[in-house]
């Protein structure tokens, strides 16, 4: 899956913003509804951002 550069963690919105590496420039918004685990991992996060935002 792709590289995840970083992430931050939106607390007040429930959303966690993704920036991808090089091949994906713009930041994607994840919301959290979509994550059923915790941490938030790259995995999981990829995994989320494909089900949509």
């Amino acid at each position: 899956y792709p590289e995840i550069l970083s992430y931050r963690y939106l607390l007040s919105r429930k959303t966690i913003d993704i920036t991808w590496g090089s091949h994906f420039p713009e930041r994607q918004r994840v919301d959290t509804n979509a994550l059923n685990t915790e941490p938030y991992d790259d995995h999981h996060l990829v995994q989320a951002a494909r089900n949509g935002r």
